[in-house]
This record gives structure tokens, sequence and C-alpha cells, in this order.
């Protein structure tokens, strides 16, 4: 009986997210959307480092949908966050931590996971960066196949 019911609730979220993503392709060629790639392909992280990927949002833009998957060959955290917190010099750390002027909002973080997908309404316009960090792995790097795209209405893109 377990069994049968974990089976239909991978097939529920299954079809659910094919239908998620029919939705958001169509949203690419309506009227007054617009669609970019923001990471597709194999993304290699060395242990103890990882890759940001920025991408930016137009002024007036609305509905900002952040949409994708990710399958990497061990644990790797990501995110989704509106300035890059990684970036920051080691020395503006107080005790190990970030002051709070710097802390980064994030609007999404996976833990520590092999495999996992985003869909996220980000809240206005701005740049945000998209992480993948392996800085809990002092060992082994991780190659992580990615594909994230943003999605907006309204304004048009520089």
């Amino acid at each position: 009986m377990g069994a049968t019911v974990v089976l239909i609730v991978l097939v529920v979220a299954a079809i659910g997210g094919i239908l998620g993503l029919g939705f958001l392709n169509s949203l690419s060629s309506a009227p007054g959307w617009h669609s970019f790639t923001v990471v597709n392909g194999l993304v290699s992280v060395p242990a103890g480092r990882y890759h940001n990927y920025p991408f930016s949002v137009p002024s007036g833009a609305t509905s900002i949908i952040v949409n994708g998957t990710f399958s990497a060959s061990g644990d790797i955290d990501v995110l989704v966050a509106d300035q890059p917190a990684y970036d920051l010099p080691p020395q503006i750390t107080v005790g190990g931590k970030l002051p709070d002027s710097q802390i980064a909002n994030h609007y999404y973080d996976s833990g520590q996971v092999t495999v996992g997908s985003l869909n996220m309404v980000l809240p206005r316009a701005g740049t945000y960066y998209l992480v993948f960090s392996n800085m809990f792995s002092s060992a082994s790097s991780k190659n992580v196949e990615s594909t994230v795209n943003l999605y907006f209405y309204g304004a048009s893109p520089t």
C-alpha cells in the first residue's frame, strides 16, 4: 500500500511539472512576455568553490518567474540571491558571519542535495545571482547538469 501511494505521488508530481513547464514555455511566446536562459548545460564546481550566474530583471518588469531543474554528481547547494554574498571579501565578516548590511536575501536555497527544481516568483526588478555552491566540500568536485530560465512580463530587456 505504501509503495502504491509513493508511486501515485511521483506520477502526479511529474505530470504537474510537465504541465507547469508547458505553461511557462507558452508564456515565452505570449505578447509582452520575455524569457531568457540563465544557465543551460553542465557546470563543474571544484571542491570548496562555487559558480554564480548573474541575471538582471529590467525596471518595470512584473510577474518575474525563475524556473528550472538541476542534477548533480554529488551534493550541491543551489541558491538564488539578490547579491553575490559569496563574492564578499573575508575581511568584512564579523565572527565568521556577514554583517547584517551584507546578508543577501535568499529567494531559493536547496540545501545540500543532488537533484532539485526551482520555481519561484521574484519580488522586483534588479540583479540576482544563481549560485551553485560546493563550499562545504573540501575533497570532491561536482558536475551539475542544469537548465534555469527567467520569465517576466512588461519591460523590454536592454
